[in-house]
């Protein structure tokens, strides 16, 4: 007979009374068993056989059995171990009948699966306390069983729903710009979420994006932020705004979605092979290093900022260095989960570790070295924090990796005319970043996706040429030396803050051609001008320094570049093609 073990389970759960089976071949004294038994409340049947025993068990469910040990047939040991066998999850106590008081009798019945001895003759107050006392335990026993398979239903839940954070965690941490052969890192997280982050991206124009970042703590709890981070740092770098912009929207976030006491400690890099210019934000990580081939440390730029997602206000002009780095030139960044690791001595890592190991290897890659004696020094302690390393290899980011080789862009706009144009004031020059905006607005209306590096770079490069030297009057010699660049970017910032007057207008005309489509770009500012002619007249070989690139850069990109004689008009023309 098939036994309902659910039903069973149900049944045994609902009642209140308690069931008792006794099992004896011998009439007289199942008789008296069940004349004590009944007396004190409970609910008897009497079976004569170890086979009927075993049959009227699956449809009486009894609390507890009583069991001789001596039958005709199969034995009562020999029954229990039947009982036991229909359903080994459910426990019901078998106490044992004998009437031999011996220790080898207790111990058979123990050894056969029983709860205890019964020896006759019977006394009914120890038989009740028998009863009461093993029916309680197996109720114990169901309780924690049932504990157990919800904490195992859990468990798996958990797991799954792990397995599932896991694969888009993942998926937010992949880029195909950090597979490159410039970037070598690794990420060793603590438990199974890093609280570590890793982004890097190309900008439209070129420059190489890179982010590094430690939440508070690790696991689930620090890399909740992760998904928000990423979806900002890629959209905005692909829309072609600065580290700056993307630092202030992620700080905005990181205060808007964050609890109280998650933070990030990050920083951000943007590097120019073109120009060699790489600026540099660190927010509570250990010093960013740049050395050259040699060993040689060129800087250590430290932390000069609190952390993101703690306040609204940052002073990103302050904590913001520029500079001007060679040819041979490597990144090193790393979390303080590197430094702070411990070996099993309790003695940290520590930074003249990781100096030392870059001033006394040879070229090549110094992460790599300084993983394998990270694994030395901790030997087999576990990371009490999660630990990333990235090292860049500047000379080999002057390709932008080819991440979108197999991108399929949306079908350009056929056929399309139109004109849009915008001008800028002061105010709006120093609140807004123009660019992204006005790129962005032409992928939408124009699906030039595919040219998007090509316009954002003649945007960019016209733009600030009549903003800089149009506006602000800034001498592009300023940029030359080690720290250059720095000077060049607090003075623009200062003249920025300063300008009272003075419009930048921006004219695009859109017009139909039978291979494709060209766009005319239009800037004007009311600027006093430049000396266009010099710089236009200059072949790439022929350009030193880093004045008048640009302008270079679109004259090889644009079928036409003109100015006006006064410098301050000039017309670019751009035609793709299907």
């Amino acid at each position: 007979m098939a036994v309902n073990y659910e039903e069973m389970n149900k049944t045994l759960d609902a009642r209140d009374e308690t069931r008792v089976m006794i099992v004896a071949d011998e009439i007289a004294q199942a008789d008296l068993l069940a004349g004590i038994l009944k007396v004190q409340g409970f609910i008897t049947t009497q079976v004569d056989s170890g086979e009927r025993a075993i049959e009227v068990y699956k449809t009486f469910w009894p609390d507890v059995i009583l069991m001789d040990t001596v039958m005709r047939g199969l034995s009562g040991f020999q029954v229990a171990r039947e009982i036991q066998g229909i359903n080994p999850e459910i426990f019901v106590p078998i106490i044992f009948i004998s009437s031999h008081n011996s220790s080898d009798s207790v111990v058979s019945c123990l050894e056969s699966g029983g709860v205890d001895c019964l020896i006759k003759p019977y006394n009914p107050a120890v038989l009740n306390l028998k009863i009461q006392t093993f029916k309680q335990i197996a109720k114990l026993h169901k309780t924690i069983k049932d504990q157990r398979d919800k904490l195992a239903a859990h468990t798996s839940y958990l797991e799954a729903s792990y397995a599932i954070a896991e694969k888009v965690f993942n998926k937010v941490m992949q880029s195909e710009v950090l597979k490159s052969d410039a970037i070598k890192y690794y990420l060793s997280p603590s438990s199974i979420f890093n609280g570590d982050i890793l982004f890097a991206a190309y900008r439209p124009t070129g420059e190489l994006h890179v982010m590094l970042g430690d939440f508070t703590g690790h696991g689930l709890s620090a890399a909740i932020g992760a998904i928000p981070v990423s979806d900002i740092f890629y959209g905005m770098t692909e829309k072609g705004f600065s580290i700056s912009e993307i630092i202030e929207e992620i700080n905005a976030k990181l205060l808007l979605t964050l609890p109280r006491g998650l933070f990030l400690a990050a920083c951000l890099v943007e590097f120019s092979h073109e120009t060699r210019k790489m600026t540099v934000w660190n927010a509570g990580l250990p010093d960013i290093i740049v050395f050259g081939n040699d060993g040689d440390i060129r800087v250590r730029i430290a932390s000069k900022h609190f952390p993101l997602g703690i306040k609204s206000n940052l002073s990103l002009l302050q904590s913001m260095e520029v500079l001007q780095l060679e040819e041979g030139d490597r990144l090193l960044m790393f979390t303080d989960g590197l430094v702070e690791a411990k070996n099993p001595q309790q003695q940290q890592y520590g930074t003249d570790r990781v100096l030392g190991i870059i001033r006394s290897n040879p070229p090549g890659w110094k992460s790599d070295r300084i993983h394998d004696d990270l694994l030395r020094f901790v030997g087999g302690t576990n990371n009490q924090d999660d630990v990333t390393v990235i090292e860049i290899d500047l000379d080999a980011t002057s390709q932008p990796i080819a991440a979108k080789k197999h991108k399929e862009y949306p079908t350009p706009t056929f056929n399309a005319e139109w004109k849009v144009s915008y001008c800028f004031g002061p105010d709006m020059l120093r609140q807004v970043d123009p660019l992204p905006i006005l790129v962005q607005s032409l992928m939408e209306f124009q699906k030039l996706h595919k040219y998007k590096q090509d316009i954002f770079v003649i945007l960019k490069e016209l733009f600030i040429n009549s903003l800089d030297h149009g506006l602000l009057k800034l001498d592009s010699s300023i940029k030359t030396g080690m720290n250059g660049f720095s000077s060049y970017m607090q003075e623009r910032e200062k003249r920025l803050k300063e300008l009272s007057e003075g419009i930048i207008s921006i004219e695009l005309v859109h017009s139909a051609h039978p291979e494709g489509g060209v766009l005319d770009v239009y800037v004007y500012d009311t600027g006093e001008g430049f000396d266009t002619k010099a710089i236009l007249d200059k072949t790439d070989a022929q350009t030193s320094g880093y004045h008048g690139r640009g302008l270079l850069l679109i004259k090889n990109i644009c079928e036409t570049l003109v100015f006006n004689d006064k410098g301050n008009e000039v017309h670019a023309r751009y035609q793709w093609h299907y």
